[in-house]
This record gives C-alpha cells, sequence and structure tokens, in this order.
C-alpha cells in the first residue's frame, strides 16, 4: 500500500475538477454529462459555495460506473459504424422535367443498414 502523501498526490491526479472536465474526460458535452448525473446516476460530487456550488469527480469513479452501463452509453462514431453498412449512389440519366419543362437533376442514394435500407432522391433544377 503506497504511503498516504503518495496516495493523495495520486488521487488529486485522477480528480477532474468541473463538467467541462468531466464531458471531455467522457467524450461527451456537458448538457450530456449533466443530465447523466440528473437521471442516471454519474458519480459528481458537490461543494456548496456561497453563491453557486462546484463539482468534481474522480476518473476510477467515472470508469467504473461507464462500465457498469456497458452498451447504453456506446459512442455514438462506434453505433454508426457497426451499424451503418454502405452508401450507393444510382445512376439516373436525365430527370423528369420540372413544371416549367425544364430538366431536373435526379440522383438516388440506398443508405444500407445492418437491419434496413433507406432509398433517398434528390433533385435539383438541370
Amino acid at each position: 500500500m503506497p504511503p498516504p502523501g503518495e496516495r493523495a498526490t495520486r488521487r488529486a491526479a485522477d480528480r477532474l475538477d468541473s463538467w467541462k472536465e468531466v464531458a471531455v474526460y467522457l467524450r461527451r458535452g456537458e448538457r450530456t454529462v449533466q443530465r447523466w448525473e440528473r437521471e442516471e446516476g454519474l458519480p459528481v460530487h458537490r461543494l456548496q459555495h456561497e453563491k453557486r456550488g462546484s463539482i468534481y469527480a474522480y476518473k476510477p469513479e467515472l470508469d467504473e460506473w461507464r462500465d457498469a452501463r456497458g452498451s447504453r452509453l456506446e459512442s455514438p462514431a462506434r453505433i454508426r459504424e457497426e451499424s451503418f453498412v454502405s452508401i450507393a449512389v444510382l445512376p439516373s440519366a436525365g430527370g423528369p422535367a420540372s413544371g416549367d419543362g425544364e430538366p431536373v437533376q435526379c440522383r438516388q442514394f440506398v443508405l444500407r443498414f445492418r437491419d434496413f435500407s433507406v432509398r433517398v432522391s434528390v433533385t435539383a433544377p438541370g
């Protein structure tokens, strides 16, 4: 077991002293981590002052909380990566005419996800 002074130094190195630091550590926005504290039990400690309170959190406590939450808090980028499979641009030869007889450029995209596909048509004056 490390001596008390070393424990205090190590504990101080693991301390995050603001919502911004907590948000950066968890790679989320400040409002998200504040909501998690309010609704999901994110382990944040509060200090009350005369006018406003301040918060602090410890990295090991945040890591433990995140690990316990599991896949519910997966990174949005990771979720997109895993569920988004491909995109296809379908060729189209000359689109329909607009109301004034001008040709319209038309592009069709197919977004393929793991469980479903979405076809999107985009038109613009030619």
